[in-house]
């Protein structure tokens, strides 16, 4: 997979430089939310009658910093419970973020903590031969309501702006897409990019 197709975020293959910067941006994006998600987690497991003890010692830690919210003490407390956790650096995140993608998406998206995305992300890639050029084809999927659903998205490369597909994929198990597409032939491949093209 070439490192743009790897990244989560939208499908957008434009110019290298403006790619990887939205990719680290987005990746780091996606960290952040990631670490604010385990702490509001830890917060549902604490008992109802040691959630003020806990926040006065949150607001206590956060006004001493210059972090405290009056308006969201919720923001404060999360922050707060945030530091607790052992949670991975960004580096450690995005080694298992790479090769669990689908499993990071389902936490957020059908996790208790449930969220959505506004962006598809790409989740596999492949390349594929038409009249001697190489495409990559990228699998993107996101959530709608109850099923996942999922497109292909294809490029020459990373300054080429790219081509994609309708929505072609629905299933409830976004493990099940990615068999699909596994499961593509190059012939079939080559038909999803000649209903791209123009």
């Amino acid at each position: 997979m070439r490192p743009t197709a790897q990244h989560g975020g939208p499908v957008a293959y434009g110019g290298e430089a403006a790619a990887s910067q939205w990719t680290d941006a987005g990746l780091r994006r996606q960290y952040q939310e990631y670490c604010q998600r385990q702490a509001a987690g830890l917060l549902r497991l604490v008992p109802k009658e040691a959630i003020r003890p806990l926040y006065r010692t949150a607001r206590a830690w956060a006004a001493a910093r210059g972090l405290h919210e009056n308006k969201d003490p919720m923001a404060t407390l999360v922050r707060y419970c945030r530091g607790l956790l052992p949670l991975p650096p960004f580096e450690c995140w995005l080694e298992d973020y790479e090769h669990n993608r689908i499993a990071h998406l389902q936490y957020v998206f059908e996790g208790p903590l449930r969220a959505r995305a506004v962006e598809p992300v790409v989740v596999d890639a492949r390349d594929v031969r038409m009249d001697g050029e190489t495409w990559t084809a990228g699998l993107s999927l996101f959530p709608d309501g109850e099923v996942w659903r999922g497109f292909i998205g294809f490029s020459r490369g990373p300054s080429d702006m790219g081509v994609r597909t309708a929505n072609v994929f629905c299933e409830e198990d976004p493990q099940n897409i990615r068999a699909r597409f596994t499961d593509l032939t190059s012939h079939t491949l080559q038909a999803f990019l000649r209903s791209t093209l123009p």
